[in-house]
């Protein structure tokens, strides 16, 4: 969860008008890639521990946090492309901005009763 809260704040660094050669473009972009990492990795342990989809009802596909996690973790890996420079995959990096929401999707506290 720390990891998250640390990626959302260094979401709310990115500006579309920072100059592209800039140290801090140049360390958003690292930390990026350095977290989509890591959530990927949390993936594919999740996915060896549990099975993808066909191993139950414990299978890491049958959860909706669990789909909403790896639905932003390939949104993540594909806005990361060398060919995310044309507009479609653009809009892919909005799907960073959702990690924030498996802040709350992992702690029972934050979520609202209902």
């Amino acid at each position: 969860m720390g990891m998250i809260v640390v990626q959302t704040a260094i979401l709310a660094l990115e500006n579309p008008l920072n100059d592209p050669e800039s140290n801090l473009v140049y360390f958003l972009k690292g930390f990026d890639y350095f977290t989509t990492a890591i959530f990927l990795v949390e993936i594919i342990l999740l996915v060896v521990a549990k099975g993808l989809l066909f191993n139950g009802p414990q299978s890491y596909l049958r959860n909706v946090p669990q789909i909403v996690d790896f639905i932003i973790v390939v949104g993540s890996m594909i806005s990361l492309l060398e060919f995310s420079e044309l507009s479609i995959f653009k809009i892919l990096r909005v799907v960073r901005l959702l990690r924030s929401i498996r802040l709350i999707s992992r702690n029972e506290s934050l979520r609202l009763s209902m």
